[in-house]
C-alpha cells in the first residue's frame, strides 16, 4: 500500500519538505542597512521587496535591531501603530520576537532626532523566522 506522501506530486513534495526544514530549522537571517534619513522624517521598508527570497519563509516573526546612531529612532511595524510601534533610543540593542509581533511585513522607520540625520549604515536590522517551538505550535492550534 503505497504512502500518502509517494502519491503526491513532485512539486508539493518539494514545497512539503521546505515547510518542514522551516519549521524546524527556521529561515536565513536578512539583513538590512539603514540608509540615511532626514531629520524628522521617515523611510519605508517592505519586507518581500527588499528581499525576494524570504517570501518562502512569510511571515518573518523575528527582528534584531542594533541602533549605533546618537539619534533615537522608532519603528512601526506592519504600519499598525500602537503595540507595533517600538521606541529604539541611541546605542540601544533590541530584539522582537514572535510573542511580541507575530508577523512582518513592513516597517516604518522613524528619525525622532529633530536636527541630526540619521548616518548611513550605522543602524542594522535583521529578519528572520524563528523556527518553531511547543509554544508557537500549541498556540497556533488554539
Amino acid at each position: 500500500m503505497p504512502r500518502l506522501y509517494d502519491l503526491l506530486a513532485p512539486l508539493i513534495k518539494v514545497k512539503l519538505n521546505r515547510l518542514q526544514r522551516v519549521m524546524r530549522e527556521g529561515s536565513p537571517k536578512y539583513h538590512y542597512d539603514v540608509p540615511a534619513i532626514a531629520a524628522s522624517a521617515y523611510l519605508d521598508f517592505d519586507v518581500e521587496t527588499q528581499f525576494p527570497r524570504a517570501q518562502k519563509y512569510a511571515p518573518l516573526d523575528s527582528c534584531l535591531i542594533i541602533n549605533n546612531d546618537v539619534v533615537d529612532i522608532a519603528i512601526d511595524f506592519n504600519g499598525q501603530g500602537g503595540n507595533n510601534y517600538y521606541l529604539i533610543p541611541a546605542g540601544v540593542i533590541r530584539q522582537i520576537d514572535r510573542e511580541e509581533l507575530p508577523a512582518i511585513w513592513q516597517l516604518r522607520i522613524y528619525n525622532l532626532d529633530a536636527v541630526n540625520a540619521i548616518t548611513v549604515n550605522t543602524i542594522d536590522i535583521e529578519l528572520w523566522r524563528s523556527p518553531e517551538d511547543a509554544d508557537s505550535v500549541a498556540r497556533r492550534s488554539l
